[in-house]
């Protein structure tokens, strides 16, 4: 049996072309390359993940619209596949472009904004310069020797949270030391070799302040007896100013480096708290967590997408295009994550939270109202795109009106429950009852379908229906996921303080 027999005669020439615009898309985010360096990794590979199902949505509405196509392109050009050659134009032509190019650009930056990059880095490398720094025993001894072949005495090397041009001196020193040792680590090894030039420009900077360091630590005890002489006074406070400003450069070089280093080299909070650890700062896993909920709600909308797409493809008819299955599939996660969002996103001012007054019950309310408009805002869209005509698609919503009412029910639900305090197994009665709800609610919206088929007196083929059983199949296991789930995160959430 042939490969096309196993996969049920589905073209080969669809299955390359989305192999190539998925490893494509997905890589071009990393645009500029040091973006990887930048967030943390949960963070960044979510970002990837939306930017690379942006293209890739980009890619079956355009592929499952020949027609439209047929008229830009030369016809030697529409003698290939349909989606190879919308492949081509996605990941090659595309970022050459400038109209096209400048809108895939916006796009990157948006969710790379969304992934806080390059904002993680630079909270990273602030922490760094805040919390304390204390060696371990080991490193001193190293640190030590290393300074001594430099012919830095041993009353120049001070280890201690102080200011000074030798306390700074030597922190700058210790962070060097570690540094020039990743090119032998495992975890490490990488970033040093992708970074080598700005590693070994922060190196020189280090041999040119190293110089300077010897002469200022030995002028300083020259002068030491004459101290309490304003000119010398003055002329040794001037030296060291000019010393600890290049030194304190330097310092923040050498933290934006290792920030980024840390970042790209380790992936869970932990690994980044133990190799901050190993290299002395001070810190601990509250300190270094960020809100993970980005990540979560694109795992979230991952995980409904797939379970959405192969539903529709496994019970598609047969007139329905496979790109249509997988675009709507693609569209009920989005509207399913959207609700969660607006739930949400109130809770960033007081207003939205729970207090002694009780719950914000039309602040729940609003957010039913945005999920039940982000349905309709997506459905329409996603019919616009799949048809080519905008007009048909908002006419439509005459009929498909009442998916909005999921939407509303998902956003008001999770609102609620995410203000509830923790208890013992309160995830699995959230879930449960979540799940409840969003059977009894799909299936008020199957009755308004079909009561909606039913005054148009359309035929089946142009007001169709899905079945009842597998809607509340459906709906029930997507609100026992959120329930289970989304609350929680809610609860569990590192964030600042709420807005007034």
């Amino acid at each position: 049996m042939g490969i096309k027999e196993v996969l049920g005669g589905l073209d080969l020439a669809w299955l390359f072309a989305a192999g190539v615009v998925v490893l494509h898309s997905y890589l071009r985010f990393n645009t500029p390359p040091t973006s990887r360096s930048l967030t943390t990794a949960g963070r960044y590979h979510a970002a990837a993940t939306l930017y690379m199902l942006t293209i890739t949505l980009a890619w079956l509405v355009l592929a499952g619209s020949p027609e439209f196509l047929g008229t830009l392109l030369p016809a030697d050009v529409r003698n290939l596949p349909v989606p190879l050659y919308v492949a081509l134009g996605l990941t090659v032509l595309l970022p050459n472009l400038k109209p096209l190019g400048k809108y895939d650009a916006q796009v990157r930056t948006f969710l790379q904004d969304l992934a806080h990059i390059p904002y993680e880095a630079l909270r990273l490398r602030a922490l760094l310069g805040s919390v304390p720094f204390d060696p371990d025993p080991d490193t001193r001894v190293e640190v030590i020797a290393v300074l001594r072949d430099a012919d830095i005495r041993d009353k120049d090397i001070v280890f201690g949270p102080h200011r000074d041009p030798r306390a700074l001196w030597t922190r700058i020193a210790t962070l060097r030391h570690h540094v020039s040792r990743w090119d032998t680590s495992r975890r490490f090894a990488r970033f040093h070799h992708d970074h080598r030039d700005e590693i070994a420009h922060i190196e020189s900077a280090y041999q040119a302040l190293l110089a300077k360091a010897k002469g200022l630590f030995r002028r300083a005890e020259i002068l030491e007896a004459d101290r309490e002489e304003p000119k010398v006074t003055e002329l040794l406070r001037g030296i060291e100013e000019d010393f600890l400003r290049e030194a304190g450069a330097l310092e923040k070089r050498m933290y934006q480096l290792i920030s980024r280093g840390v970042l790209q080299s380790t992936v869970t909070e932990s690994a980044r708290t133990a190799a901050l650890e190993r290299l002395g700062f001070r810190v601990d896993r509250v300190q270094i967590a960020g809100d993970k909920l980005f990540d979560k709600l694109t795992g979230l909308f991952c995980g409904l997408g797939v379970y959405y797409v192969m539903m529709l493809i496994a019970f598609k008819r047969a007139d329905v295009p496979l790109h249509d299955a997988v675009v709507r599939g693609l569209m009920i996660a989005a509207i399913y994550v959207a609700a969660v969002f607006w739930a949400l996103f109130p809770k960033r001012w007081r207003i939205g939270q729970r207090d002694e007054a009780g719950r914000p019950v039309r602040v729940y309310a609003v957010s039913g109202i945005l999920g039940a408009a982000a349905s309709l805002v997506l459905a329409t869209s996603v019919g616009a795109l799949l048809t080519g005509d905008p007009r048909w698609a908002v006419l439509e919503l005459r009929d498909k009106w009442p998916w909005a009412i999921m939407g509303f029910v998902t956003a008001f639900a999770t609102a609620a429950y995410a203000d509830t305090p923790d208890r013992p197994r309160l995830r699995w009665m959230e879930a449960g009852a979540q799940a409840v709800i969003g059977g009894a609610s799909i299936a008020v919206v199957h009755w308004f379908l079909t009561l909606n088929c039913h005054f148009r007196a359309a035929p089946e083929e142009t007001c169709f229906v899905p079945p009842l059983l597998r809607l509340i199949v459906s709906a029930t296991l997507t609100g026992a996921v959120i329930g289970f789930f989304v609350p929680t995160w809610h609860r569990t959430r590192r964030i600042e303080p709420p807005l007034d």
